[in-house]
């Protein structure tokens, strides 16, 4: 039990005194105690069994052993009962009053104590223990919830502490509120028990409305807690309410779902009051056709019942409207009271989240989803007298009744459907119903998938007399479930087996006549014999319900379907084949000792078949299905013989065939000569042979790479001469020789030199003077030539360097042409320096071009390619090898002439930058500065669109306000993305173009972009234009004002409500003859038009909404006018106003004023301002500061207006807006180099987009007056302006200056930024003016202007090369790093942050000191490692000093360079950087760590290219383990990589001994692409791992892998079990032995080809599998064939000997079993074989009951019989298999042993007696069955029996033993498994019989 404690129990013990002790392995005991056994008392019962820790609980007891005059005491743990405590009722029951609980600690909430009674008398002490567990008292904490229905039934969840487990709840709920009318009322219900803080209980009904309950609960009758709580009951109560909306229809219902529902009540919804509501259910209420407006505030809001006011008589539910109503369609619509009718529901929509519940009236039941768009629900049971109900779907998650049907309600018919008989013939199923009232109603079956119970199919039935026939779906399944419902009535549930096809096979793969085809499944009947083979009807034949079997009537080929008639899914496909025949056999000749690995392609393979060689049988291997491989046997002299492929013992050998193997002698080609050359036609050679007299028998043929060219011509014995023609191979090649009977088998290398064909010259100008190089396109160039060159002319050689087979590259020196006047040359190339190609292109030689001019000379930054004209001398000609670069690190693009003066090439798109045009003639391998820049342009940016919305019909003209856009040809406007429609585009200014919307398909935001030729060079991004339906005008108010204008009218339009009531920004205009005259309206909900003036009369007034597109139909009458202000500039100013406008007033003398005298100015009528006359009608004034909140906030325009002093004229109509705030903050950028004209963007806030200022330039420096220079500044944003650059190129405009900004040209801020103006750089010199051309150290250049913020942010560019950013020094000195470079003469230019040139213009020169002219090997292995000499040319006194020079491979440095002699180094490869195959520059540098990139490495660059390659790695080991004696053949396969151009010599090393290597195989297309070896093991020393390494010698040197390779002890048989084997049926032989390994390779091999599959038991038993057949050397009668194992299946051990005989098969000689049936369901069975044979054969025998019963081994009786065990199985006809190999093979044995029914055990009469026994027992029950033997056995395995005597199959007496123990104990019937009885066993787990000390009554019938 723990640690501490330990229960024994122990067996009947008399009155003494003893001794326990316990062991834990019954043999060493502890220490002893001593104990006193005396009578004990029975305590059965405790009750009850816990109580309070307070105590005061009675007891009671029960049980036996004491008197009524016994003295009785109680212990509860140390505290004892008093005397008075103690009350003895009976014999049988006693009671004790618990004591209260005490402890110096902290009360627990339980504790467990033991319970002592004693009972003290005549009969002496007699002492019983039980338990009483003390617990804390519970206590009620809270109850929810606390409102509930006036019916009652509601789940309350009560919450407290300390409340007890019960399997008894019982909640009681008392009334005490004063609102209680009919007094104190008390119920009780059922609770539940969750936990020590939870208890479920369900609500009283009660009469009131709110009233103070008492809850009490009680837990097992004696436990008790209470608590007073409110609590609130409903007359009414709402369960669900759920709203329904049909989409476009715009009524809403809702549907309240509840209980006590009334006719006439009201429903408050909100405060909204729905009054006196018809009802015909007090379950539901329905409010139907509610409108949307009305119901707007239902979005979420609560609802209740109400008394027709605003008092709730239900509780509240709150509601929301989520969506719409979807359609369904629902069938039935009639269902049974009793329920359970399926409802099927459609809908046409996928709603896969939702939840769906169905109500019938207000019962909700969950729906089941079948798929996405059918639910499915069943209808619950419906109170009797309903005769239809209101059924809805609704939606849980939006809420929604999705629709509702009303459905009728049947009763339930008074029967049930019972089948009498249930039949399948084929597919329909007959059920003979013996109860079934025809013409009651149609019948359906009602089939179901078992598992998932998905409705499969619903089907009517037809009804003859008393038999239903219904349709049985064609599934592929082995059971389903059906059911039939006739009316209301259905059937009980059943399952239906059907036939199913599990497995089909046949006793030949050759479909011969009358070859048989098994059909294995389950469920088959007799009956289901008719079956399709193919499209044909057949009759099959039944063997089983598990077996069919079919005979073919033709010899079929491939796959044919075979099936039950009835259903064709009820089957499986079955493929034939033709018979074997040879197809073709590869290769067809090998040596005549034979072990050649000849692939034999069949028609059909067999593991049974094997290889003939003319008379000599071979061991086939199995390949693929299709083909095999054998290894040739050996013959005495050469031969040619038939190879054919079959059973070796049916075979034909004297059949034709058409494969045939020549085995030949062996020769030894000993050398070749010449052993390298061109591909002339045609190529002789001699070949030198080793020598042998059979070249003299037949004819010699000569091959190249295995396939035969020509006819070989013997000189001698030993030379044969070879003539090759069209020999096409691009690697070495593999020459041998053959006759038929002669081969060699060491084939010789042959190097071809193909005579090289030029098909192009990528670039064929020659440029004076320049580098050149030359991409030559043909074929026939070799990698394996050692000496590659170029001549041009007739005498210029230059070097070359192969790069395919059919490219090669010619590279010529700086200086080479210089030689060479301008002209034509021809051009030709060598593989090996001494053939030349004799074909030939023209190299032209020229002068060097020039670049003249580009076209364009600019293109979008960022954008896409542009495509760019250079136009110059000679250009054209030379453009097919031209390549562009724009920018030292743009993209190379090779370009295309354009006549004789130009190169068209693409400018791919690059940052914002100045880059120069770079051209390559040489194909992009070296690149010259043309002097030509291309600029990359900021794309133009759009700001606005004045208009943003037009109409559809198009036309509206929309100025697109930006900054960057340039006009020319092409321009063009697009409305919409790509794709979107083009409209006509005027360019105005960078800043402005103007656009024709064009018309579009309906109303739309859409996307702007200016285009040029279709590209678009700058767009809005997004929604940037409208398309809108224009309203028109419908009315004006007021229609009349004065001439002069400056009068508001209010303009009604249609569609401006439509459009969200509120535009922008409008215009107004009215029509003067030919003139239009405009003004801006007011923005607001309404339309306001300012009036202009106009001339006495009607006007017509139109309106735009975009300033462009305009509504008619509104008219204005004007009266005479007398004046009006018609400008005022600047017309707009800061909010703290002193700017001075002036006003121009027309009709100023009308109106009083005159010249030079005074006026007053006003702003929106206030404000006065005292202004001058100047003249003219003009009057000067300044503007007041803005007043927040009075009309003139910044933002907003107000009206200007002048009156001259003395007069009460007042001219009005002017404008003026005033704006924020504005700030400077700094400047972009700050620091500027004169003269450059760069433009500045000043930062700030306040800033108007797209308004044009003006930016002051302030001269900062010291002495005389302040000065300045103005220009043009540009919005383009609210916090930046764009300013116009000045001239500060003279000496005396450097410095610093403040630049500020004015928005309306007039008023600055005050408070610019500064920015500084800074001399150009110059450079004049460079020190040194020379270096090595592997660079290193430092250049310092020499100019002026050189400032530090200048040359610290520039970088340095030493001709084509970057090297890295400036350092500054001085403002005349600035430093560069030195870098690598090309011989000869750069440019040393800085570079600003953006790319541009700073100070150009100084020339350096590199000087090379030496060169690396040739490299050996040029190939290694990318991990390095490899030794390469380099072999150096130039200067010797400037050759590098031994200690400093390194070998560069890439950027990546070596260990300082060997020196070998003055023109020798030698380093070691490093691994390749980043690993990979690949070309790097190899060269040797006594600078720092440079590096030049494989482009680089070119004549004059001092280094040679050098090839990585990856190694060769072993893939895998065939075995990977073998026997330590050595002589395992292994074959290893090995990855492509370095040295595995072609093997020519293979070693192999197992643990530093050499074994026996050769070349198995290679392949070889484009290079090597696998290799195979085939090595021999030596003899190893121990068992373990050794290393495996494999060197390979090829024509590029030697290569090594490693790998590991396992030495184990060879596998050995002792002995072989059984020693005899059947040759009729596969039979699983034991082999004993040792060293048997678990392997995927083990194998056994019988006799000397036969090898069969093995399965390994443990290190020294193996299974073979010994298949059934003839064997060679084997008689009809037996014979002996060797067994042998194999762990690798390359080593065999030493064979044991096996004999094999001809037995009787096993399964046909079963006599009879005995006994031949069982117990369905219960414990296994020992059944007895008997069979001729069967008991000799016994050790070997496993039993099977039924086809997938469990196996069970059997064991031998004599010589006919094997005792074997039935498992427990159900009830079912089984039949025996027998197996004779193990269990690996079984055959029915044409015996059925029977599973059926036990009886059942109901109850024992009487229940209980006493031990001495005697007592007569009744055992009742059914199925019991009497006989000899019958008994009854008291207790379990071992237990007592008893007599027993058969009355009935319903009753057997049974008498007790004596000798059994107190206690409960099982009963069980049995009989002899001889005689025809049944063991039976209990309905439940087993029925007990109570056994005490006497005779006493029954309880009740308890169970264990």
């Amino acid at each position: 039990m723990s640690s501490t404690m330990m229960q024994c129990f122990t067996k009947h013990i008399s009155l003494s005194n003893f001794s326990i002790k316990i062991s834990y392995n019954e043999k060493d005991f502890s220490n002893e105690i001593w104990l006193f056994s005396s009578k004990s008392l029975a305590i059965a019962t405790v009750y009850p069994s816990y109580g309070p820790l307070l105590g005061g609980t009675w007891i009671t007891i029960s049980g036996g052993g004491w008197a009524s005059d016994d003295r009785i005491s109680c212990e509860f743990g140390s505290l004892v009962s008093s005397a008075e405590q103690v009350r003895s009722a009976s014999q049988a029951t006693m009671a004790c009053r618990v004591p209260g609980f005490l402890s110096n600690e902290v009360s627990p909430s339980e504790k467990l104590v033991e319970l002592r009674v004693t009972a003290q008398g005549a009969g002496g002490i007699r002492v019983g223990y039980a338990n009483f567990m003390y617990r804390a008292p519970g206590r009620i904490m809270s109850v929810e919830p606390t409102t509930g229905s006036y019916q009652g039934g509601e789940t309350l969840t009560i919450y407290g502490e300390f409340l007890p487990m019960a399997s008894t709840v019982t909640c009681n709920f008392t009334t005490t509120g004063e609102d209680n009318a009919t007094g104190v009322q008390s119920t009780s219900s059922q609770g539940v028990w969750r936990s020590s803080s939870m208890v479920y209980c369900v609500s009283p009904a009660a009469q009131v409305s709110c009233t103070d309950l008492i809850v009490e609960l009680s837990f097992d009758l004696q436990f008790q807690v209470s608590s007073a709580m409110h609590y609130c009951v409903y007359s009414r109560w709402i369960e669900h309410v759920f709203a329904s909306h049909l989409n476009q229809n715009p009524l809403i219902s809702v549907t309240i779902i509840g209980v006590g529902f009334r006719d006439g009540d009201s429903v408050l919804i909100g405060n909204h009051l729905i009054q006196r509501i018809p009802q015909r259910s007090s379950r539901s209420i329905v409010l139907d056709d509610l409108s949307i407006p009305t119901l707007e505030f239902l979005k979420h809001t609560n609802l209740c019942i109400s008394d027709n006011t605003s008092l709730c008589l239900s509780n509240s539910r709150s509601f929301s409207l989520k969506g719409f109503t979807r359609a369904w369609s629902v069938s039935p619509n009639e269902i049974c009271s009793f329920g359970g009718t399926v409802i099927s529901m459609q809908t046409d929509f996928a709603n896969s989240k939702n939840q769906i519940v169905c109500i019938f009236d207000n019962i909700l039941v969950d729906a089941k989803r079948v798929n996405a768009t059918l639910f499915e629900c069943i209808s619950p049971p419906i109170s009797q007298g309903i005769d239809f109900v209101l059924f809805r779907i609704l939606d849980l998650q939006s809420h929604l009744a999705q629709t509702q049907v009303t459905m009728s309600v049947y009763s339930k018919d008074n029967y049930t459907i019972v089948f009498e008989e249930v039949r399948r013939d084929g597919l329909n199923l007959r059920l003979k119903v013996s109860n079934l009232i025809l013409g009651k109603s149609t019948c359906q079956c009602i089939f179901k998938d078992q598992e998932s119970a998905m409705l499969l199919k619903q089907d009517s039935a037809k009804v003859t007399s008393e038999l239903l026939e219904c349709e049985i779906p064609c599934i592929n399944a082995k059971v389903l479930k059906f059911n039939v419902r006739c009316g209301c009535s259905f059937s009980d549930t059943h399952v239906l087996a059907l036939p199913i096809v599990l497995k089909l096979f046949a006793s030949s793969s050759v479909a011969w006549n009358n070859t048989a085809i098994n059909i294995i499944g389950d469920n088959f009947l007799p009956q289901d014999v008719q079956l399709l083979y193919g499209k044909k009807t057949v009759q099959g034949l039944y063997l089983s319900s598990t077996h069919l079997r079919l005979q073919t009537r033709s010899r079929d080929r491939g796959t044919v379907w075979i099936s039950l008639s009835f259903c064709s899914l009820m089957g499986g496909s079955l493929s034939f084949h033709s018979e074997p025949s040879v197809l073709h056999i590869r290769p067809s000749v090998g040596p005549v000792n034979g072990g050649t690995n000849v692939t034999v392609a069949v028609s059909k393979t067999d593991l049974q078949f094997s290889c003939v060689f003319g008379e000599r049988i071979v061991e086939a291997h199995y390949i693929t299905s299709s083909s095999v491989y054998c290894v040739s046997p050996s013959f005495e002299t050469p031969i040619r013989v038939p190879v054919s492929y079959g059973n070796p013992h049916s075979l034909d050998k004297s059949a034709t065939t058409s494969a045939y193997f020549i085995f030949q002698v062996d020769d030894r080609i000993i050398g070749i000569q010449p052993s390298a050359g061109p591909f002339e036609n045609p190529t002789s050679v001699l070949i030198n042979l080793k020598g042998s007299s059979i070249w003299e028998k037949g004819s010699i043929h000569c091959f190249c790479n295995a396939k035969q060219h020509s006819v070989g011509k013997l000189l001698s014995s030993s030379q044969i001469s070879c003539t090759f023609f069209a020999m096409d191979m691009q690697e070495p090649a593999l020459i041998s020789v053959t006759s038929e009977y002669v081969r060699t088998i060491d084939p010789i290398l042959y190097y071809h030199e193909d005579i090289p064909r030029i098909i192009s010259v990528t670039y064929k100008f020659a440029l004076n003077g320049m580098k050149n190089v030359y991409f030559i396109q043909g074929y026939g160039f070799t990698k394996s030539s050692l000496s590659p060159t170029c001549k041009i002319g007739s005498s210029l050689l230059s070097r070359a360097l192969w790069i395919s087979h059919q490219k090669m590259l010619c590279m010529m020196d700086n200086q080479v042409f210089s030689k060479y006047k301008q002209g034509n040359y021809t051009i030709r190339v060598s593989n090996n320096g001494i053939h030349y190609s004799n074909s030939f292109k023209i190299l032209q030689v020229m002068e060097t071009f020039i670049a003249n001019s580009l076209q364009p000379t600019w293109g979008i930054a960022g954008g896409g390619a542009t495509v760019v004209t250079v136009w110059g001398a000679l250009i054209g000609e030379a453009g097919r090898g031209v390549v562009c670069k724009f920018g030292e690190k743009g993209r190379p693009t090779e370009g295309q002439g354009v006549g004789s003066s130009g190169v068209v090439c693409e400018a791919p798109g690059q940052q914002e930058q100045r880059a120069s045009l770079y051209l390559s003639t040489d194909g992009g391998l070296t690149f010259e500065d043309s002097g030509r820049v291309f600029e990359y342009i900021q794309a133009g940016t759009i700001i606005r669109l004045e208009p943003c919305e037009g109409p559809v019909s198009g036309g509206t003209r929309v100025r697109v306000i930006g900054s960057g856009m340039m006009g020319g040809e092409g321009l063009g406007c697009r409305f919409g993305g790509v794709g979107g429609r083009e409209g006509r585009a005027r360019w105005e200014s960078s800043s402005v173009v103007s656009c024709i919307a064009p018309e579009h398909t309906g109303e739309e935001a859409v996307e702007v972009s200016i285009t040029r030729d279709g590209q678009g060079t700058a767009t809005t991004g997004g929604a940037g234009y409208r398309y809108s339906t224009w309203p028109e005008v419908t009315g004006v108010y007021p229609s009349q004002g004065p001439t002069r204008g400056g009068f508001v009218v209010r303009v009604a339009m249609d569609g401006v409500q439509g459009k969200g009531g509120r535009w922008e920004a409008a215009w107004c205009r009215i029509r003067e003859g030919e003139e239009w005259l405009g003004t801006t309206a007011s923005e607001g909900s309404r339309i306001e038009c300012v009036m202009p003036a106009h001339g006495r009369g009607n006007a017509s007034l139109e309106v735009s909404l975009n300033g462009q597109d305009w509504s008619t139909g509104g008219r204005v009458e004007y009266r005479e006018p007398r004046c009006e202000v018609v400008r005022v500039e600047p017309s707009l100013g800061p909010e703290r106003g002193g700017t001075v406008v002036e006003v121009r007033v027309r009709g100023w003398a009308t109106a009083g004023g005159s010249g030079g005298g005074s006026a007053v100015c006003m702003y929106d009528g206030e404000a006065g301002v005292e202004g001058t006359v100047v003249g003219g009608g003009v009057v000067r004034c300044k503007t007041p500061g803005a007043r927040r909140g009075g009309g003139s906030e910044p933002g907003r325009e107000v009206e200007v207006s002048v009156e001259a002093v003395g007069t009460e004229g007042r001219c009005s109509g002017g404008r003026y807006m005033y704006y924020g705030g504005v700030e400077v903050t700094g400047v972009r950028p700050s620091i500027v180099t004169a003269g450059t004209g760069t433009a500045l963007t000043v930062v700030g806030r306040g800033f108007l987009i797209g308004a044009e200022g003006r930016c002051k330039y302030w001269d900062m420096r010291s002495g005389g007056g302040l000065s300045w220079e103005e220009a043009i500044g540009v919005g383009i944003t609210s916090s930046m302006v764009r300013c116009g650059s000045i001239e500060t190129g003279g000496p005396g405009m450097h410095g610093a200056k403040e630049v500020d900004v004015s928005i309306n040209g007039v008023d600055y801020t005050g408070a610019g930024a500064e920015v500084l103006y800074e001399a150009a750089a110059t450079l004049t010199g460079i020190i040194p003016s020379r270096g090595p051309a592997d660079g290193g150290g430092s250049i310092t250049l020499i100019g002026a202007g050189l400032s530090k913020y200048t040359v610290e942010g520039a970088r340095c560019r030493v001709g084509a090369q970057d090297a890295g950013y400036a350092r500054w020094i001085t403002s005349s000195q600035a430093e560069c790093s030195q870098v690598q470079g090309g011989r000869g003469n750069v440019t040393v230019e800085l570079r600003g942050r953006e790319g541009e040139v700073i100070a150009r213009g100084i020339r350096y020169e590199y000087s090379q000191r030496w060169s690396v002219t040739r490299a050996s090997p040029s190939v290694g292995p990318v991990n390095g490692g490899q030794r390469v000499t380099l072999y150096l040319g130039g200067d010797e006194s400037q050759m590098p000093n031994e200690s400093g020079a390194v070998c560069l491979f890439g950027s990546q440095r070596t260990s300082p360079a060997q020196r070998v002699s003055m023109s020798e180094v030698q380093c070691e490869s490093p691994a390749r950087l980043g690993g990979g195959e690949g070309l790097v520059c190899l060269w040797v540098t006594d600078r720092g760590t440079v590096s030049w990139d494989i482009e680089s490495c070119r004549v004059g660059s001092g280094g040679v290219p050098y090839l990585y390659m990856a190694t060769t790695r072993i893939s895998g080991v065939e075995p990977s383990f073998g026997a330590l004696h050595g002589g395992t053949v292994v074959t290893i396969s090995l990855d492509p990589g370095m040295g595995l151009m072609q093997p020519i010599q293979v070693v192999c090393e197992f643990g530093g001994k050499p074994g026996e290597g050769s070349v198995l195989e290679t392949s070889l297309a484009r290079g090597p692409e696998q290799v195979k070896v085939r090595c021999t093991t030596p003899k190893g020393e121990t068992e373990g791992a050794v290393q495996l390494r494999v060197y390979l010698e090829g024509p590029d040197g030697s290569t090594e892998s490693v790998t590991d390779f396992w030495y184990e002890e060879a596998a050995r048989v002792t002995d072989i079990k059984p020693c005899r084997a059947r040759l009729v049926n596969a039979q699983a032989i034991t082999i004993v032995g040792a060293y048997f390994k678990r392997s995927a390779s083990l194998a056994c091999k019988l006799g000397l080809m036969t090898k069969t599959a093995a399965r390994w038991e443990s290190s020294t038993m193996v299974v073979c599998i010994l298949p059934a057949g003839q064997y060679p050397a084997v008689s009809g009668s037996g014979g002996n064939m060797t067994v042998a194992i194999s762990n690798n299946g390359v080593d065999y051990s030493r064979p044991g000997t096996l004999r094999l005989q001809y037995t009787g098969a096993g399964g046909k000689g079963v006599e009879r079993i005995e006994p031949t049936w069982g117990i369905a369901g219960g414990g296994a069975t020992v059944v007895t074989v008997w069979g001729a044979l069967i008991g000799e054969a016994g050790r070997g025998v496993v039993c099977k009951f039924g086809e997938k019963g469990r196996p069970t081994e059997g064991q031998g009786v004599g010589s006919s019989g094997v005792v074997c065990e039935a498992p427990g199985q159900q009830e079912q006809r089984a039949s025996l298999y027998l197996s004779t190999d193990g269990g690996l093979t079984f055959e029915d044995s044409g015996r059925v042993f029977e599973y059926i029914q036990a009886g059942t055990i109901i109850r024992l009469e009487p229940c209980e007696g006493p031990v001495s026994g005697g007592t007569r027992v009744r055992v009742i029950g059914s199925g019991m069955m009497g006989g000899e033997g019958l008994g009854c056995r008291f207790g379990g395995v071992g237990g007592r029996e008893g007599r027993a005597r058969w009355e009935s199959s319903s009753v057997v007496t049974c008498v007790t033993p004596d000798g059994i123990y107190p206690g409960v104990v099982s009963l069980f019937l049995s009989s002899p498994t001889s005689a025809s009885a049944f063991l039976f066993r209990p309905i439940f787990e087993c029925t007990i019989l109570r056994i005490g000390v006497y005779m006493g009554y029954c309880v009740g019938l308890e169970l264990a």
